[in-house]
């Protein structure tokens, strides 16, 4: 799950107010919110 909210992170280029975000700033969030998501659906 970890592995797969990564590659998602890392296919997308976030942009905020006109500015793409560095994509290494966004893939430890997403990563941990679907370890995280999967965890909570699998208890």
């Amino acid at each position: 799950a970890g592995a797969a909210g990564a590659t998602l992170a890392d296919g997308a280029k976030p942009v905020v107010a006109g500015y793409v975000i560095d994509d290494n700033l966004s893939i430890p969030p997403v990563a941990c919110t679907a370890i995280a998501a999967t965890l909570w659906l699998l208890t």
